[in-house]
């Protein structure tokens, strides 16, 4: 999830985003912004083809549940407008099994050739965390597809459900340290003592209401512009309206930032 700051007036200069990896191929973008008006700007510019075309075919505002479906590579350069709202949008990227295997974890042959005793490539253990098959795909049928041998894809597997069952136990360090230690080991799926679990009594996020919008701590309102607090004001949230009147006045004690919303939240 990624949200473009109207007091920054956020954008995302022309790009194409297979410049994240070759392995993207169709980009997928649910927009998040309820009430979203023409004045709000923010729209995703997209250009014909060629990376360093600039030649416009069409903008896409950002509305409320509107999926857009492009192309990640040269075919699809595009950018998005600055933006005079807060403005949501979750990104997904559909990948090609094989190629994906290749540039992020070695080419299957060899790793057909890793044995059971071997630790594998560790480019593996980076690609583990982000791989995520198309349902109803399970993960060990993304991996035989993608031309593992048997005894690879049900080992990668192994170690693919042991990463992603603790990673919902534990801090985003804890799940850090834990890939370091497993990689250390060998890829071998096991949890090291005193491995790091988040703790039992922090504090929850920001919930949502039936309408998927957040209560404002300080005003009320119940609205999707704002940011969580931190410190004290841990796992509360406050509009943009009340954070701007914060900042006006230098003399009022204020909410301390938490970490990014979409961490708080999720």
């Amino acid at each position: 999830v990624a949200c473009y700051r109207a007091d920054t007036r956020g954008r995302y200069q022309h790009h194409t985003d297979e410049g994240g990896g070759l392995w993207r191929w169709l980009t997928v973008i649910l927009y998040l912004n309820r009430d979203w008006k023409q004045e709000h700007r923010g729209e995703n510019r997209m250009y014909f083809p060629g990376r360093s075309s600039c030649r416009v075919k069409y903008d896409i505002p950002p509305l409320e549940n509107r999926c857009a479906i492009f192309w990640a590579s040269d075919d699809c350069p595009h950018e998005v407008l600055s933006t005079r709202r807060d403005r949501w949008a979750l990104t997904s990227w559909y990948s090609h099994g094989p190629i994906m295997l290749r540039c992020r974890a070695g080419p299957v042959e060899e790793l057909n050739t890793v044995r059971r005793d071997e630790p594998f490539p560790h480019g593996v253990m980076e690609m583990l965390p982000a791989f995520f098959p198309t349902r109803p795909l399970s993960f060990l049928e993304g991996v035989r597809l993608s031309g593992l041998a048997e005894a690879q894809a049900e080992r990668m597997s192994e170690l693919y459900e042991f990463l992603h069952t603790n990673r919902r136990r534990c801090s985003r360090e804890g799940f850090v340290q834990l890939i370091k230690w497993v990689t250390a080991k060998g890829g071998r799926p096991e949890l090291p003592l005193g491995w790091p679990t988040r703790p039992s009594g922090a504090a929850a996020g920001p919930r949502r209401d039936v309408d998927g919008r957040f209560q404002c701590r300080g005003c009320g309102q119940r609205c999707l512009d704002g940011r969580a607090g931190g410190g004290d004001f841990s796992g509360q949230w406050f509009c943009s309206e009340c954070w701007r009147s914060w900042e006006a006045d230098s003399s009022r004690s204020r909410p301390s930032q938490a970490e990014p919303f979409w961490e708080v939240c999720n």
